[in-house]
């Protein structure tokens, strides 16, 4: 979710975000542009600063989230819960 100036750098964010996901996971991947204050308060974001990553299922539950840096250890845990999202289908 982007708010604010990021809505005019939208093409470039589109494109660097299709590009970094794989082509068989396009249709599960929405960035989101204003309209990020609900959004933050139902999830509890303490710090806007920082990049969040949200891992929502089909009902809209949060089934995993990290806030800051994004490093090995945290790629492992999403690839993990998105493998056990999937598995439930």
């Amino acid at each position: 979710m982007i708010g604010g100036a990021g809505r005019m750098a939208k093409f470039f964010i589109d494109r660097g975000m299709r590009k970094g996901t794989p082509k068989e996971l396009h249709e599960n991947v929405i960035t989101v542009y204003g309209g990020t204050g609900p959004w933050k308060q139902r999830l509890a974001v303490v710090d806007d600063r920082v990049a969040h990553l949200v891992l929502l299922d089909a009902a809209g539950t949060v089934r995993w989230m990290h806030a800051g840096p994004f490093d090995a250890a945290r790629a492992a845990e999403a690839g993990q819960a998105i493998d056990a999202l999937l598995a439930a289908r």
